[in-house]
């Protein structure tokens, strides 16, 4: 009994001690969204490869690749591109590079804004990337959240990054 006592007291104190090391949220707002991100990755709002923004995650030193998410906002006039078409061409596109394979494509709705869930793998340079991206398409404009990472890393990684994807909304 006192074995088990000793075991439980251990394990309420290593509880306790990952609750404090939690890294709290912040949120960025941008120009008709905002997004909620743990206050351990870093947001460049720079324009930087024409992105609205990109946030990059924690360095982990056996790690060669770090994990990051970014918006991109593309101009659609005159290209008559709904969702679904995006969506197709975005296929389309992945499936068309090095190593390219569509693992998962469904769709979804938020604050009444239809939007497209799309996991794919690609090869970069001989490392295999994979992606989980969220597509809007609202009037002109397509609105492209992905977040990449190592193929090796993302079933570790994904549950905190799928609640920074979902913290995403449309205003």
């Amino acid at each position: 009994m006192k074995t088990f006592t000793t075991l439980l007291f251990l394990s309420f104190c290593v509880t306790l001690s990952g609750m404090a090391q939690t890294p709290e949220l912040k949120k960025f707002t941008g120009d008709g969204y905002e997004i909620q991100y743990s206050s351990d990755w870093t947001l460049d709002t720079s324009g930087k490869m024409n992105t609205a923004f990109i946030l990059m995650g924690r360095a982990v030193p056996s790690i060669s690749f770090k994990e990051n998410l970014n918006l991109l906002i593309q101009d659609l006039s005159g290209q008559n591109l709904n969702l679904d078409s995006f969506t197709e061409l975005s296929k389309t596109q992945m499936l068309s590079m090095p190593g390219g394979v569509v693992l998962e494509s469904k769709r979804d709705k938020k604050n009444g804004h239809d939007y497209q869930i799309l996991v794919s793998q690609i090869d970069v340079q001989g490392q295999k990337l994979k992606f989980k991206q969220y597509y809007w398409v609202i009037g002109t404009k397509a609105y492209v959240l992905t977040y990449t990472t190592s193929a090796d890393t993302y079933d570790a990684f994904i549950p905190a990054a799928d609640k920074v994807l979902s913290s995403f909304t449309m205003k």
